[in-house]
């Protein structure tokens, strides 16, 4: 168990309840380099007192923030648990929360003001002839000293995700996850990829290594990816030379009214442009009496607009505004098909 990880995580903004005391709890069964951690999901989830699936979306939001790494599976007496390391560099990257802020800031401004002295760096006495321009020589540092490592104790430095940001190859994944990837079918691992480079595009969320921060995504999302390959939803790859996904309009777009097009130009506004024409401008926004409804252009559009979008959507709206519902649109069913896709 680390005492240091567990006081971190209380003393940095990690987020609303449950993420702080599941964080918190890993943190318990971590070494102090954050590593080492393989509880089951289950046991986590009786020690916290809630539910498994509480325990299983508060992982996945961690892995996806880059507070949580995937390491690999451990073998347990029910076959293998995931294990977990905690990233220090990420964590303490967060802001303290109130409390600790205001103590650092004490600590950082408690010296009592004084007279600025006006000192003369030569060191010589007062006379007739004491230096005018104030000059002085340093001895110049030995040529055969490494430079310092200004991040010190190795930590490579965070940034927000590189406009050039290239998706890392299946092959360049750890063993483990490409393997997940490769069962994907086609074009849905160039979907994937534009849809994480889009969310975390703008957004100055800064990360150390967003190749792993991308393997831990790939990780989170397989079975959903699966899911939707059995359900026959159909991935198109991105198109590399305008780094977004061409995709069509719904026929519901005609439905739209003076209220759906205000809100439209908020959340391009809110966005950002590239952001929007690729996920918004395509969907239908439809104001009915009990609901926003959104309508997709397919089910994995849907899956990602719920996911990364709906709480910007809500946001823009405002308190009290009606329950935002997405849905794909449905293909219109063909002469002699069975049953239209999905």
């Amino acid at each position: 168990m680390s005492h240091h990880v567990v006081s971190e995580v209380y003393k940095r903004q990690v987020g609303k309840m449950p993420r702080v005391p599941l964080l918190a709890l890993m943190a318990d069964k971590a070494s102090d380099d954050g590593r080492g951690i393989w509880a089951s999901k289950q046991t986590l989830a009786d020690e916290l007192g809630c539910s498994k699936q509480t325990v299983i979306t508060t992982v996945d939001n961690l892995i996806a923030d880059g507070l949580l790494i995937v390491v690999g599976d451990r073998a347990c007496s029910n076959g293998h648990t995931v294990e977990y390391r905690i990233d220090i560099d990420a964590l303490e990257a967060l802001p303290l929360v109130g409390c600790h802020a205001r103590k650092a800031s004490k600590r950082l401004t408690g010296q009592k003001s004084g007279p600025v002295k006006n000192l003369d760096p030569t060191g010589q006495k007062s006379g007739p002839d004491q230096s005018k321009v104030l000059t002085q020589t340093f001895l110049e540092p030995s040529l055969n000293q490494e430079p310092p490592n200004p991040l010190g104790r190795g930590k490579r430095a965070s940034g927000p995700i590189p406009d050039d940001w290239v998706l890392t190859g299946i092959d360049d994944l750890p063993p483990s996850i490409g393997g997940m990837a490769r069962q994907w079918p086609a074009g849905a691992y160039q979907a994937e990829g534009e849809a994480f480079r889009q969310h975390w595009r703008g957004r100055g969320t800064k990360r150390p290594d967003w190749a792993a921060c991308w393997a831990a995504r790939v990780q989170m999302r397989h079975e959903s990816v699966m899911r939707m390959a059995r359900q026959g939803v159909a991935f198109v790859g991105a198109v590399a030379a305008a780094g977004a996904l061409a995709v069509s309009a719904v026929s519901a777009k005609g439905r739209e009214d003076g209220r759906s097009a205000a809100l439209q130009a908020a959340l391009r506004e809110k966005l950002g442009d590239s952001v929007w024409q690729r996920w918004l401008a395509p969907c239908a926004i439809l104001f009915e009496p009990d609901a926003l409804v959104v309508i997709a252009p397919s089910a994995f559009h849907a899956d990602q607009l719920a996911r990364d979008h709906v709480a910007t959507i809500e946001a823009v709206m405002g308190a009290g505004a009606l329950p935002v519902v997405v849905r794909a649109e449905k293909a219109p069913k063909r002469r002699g098909a069975g049953v239209a896709a999905a």
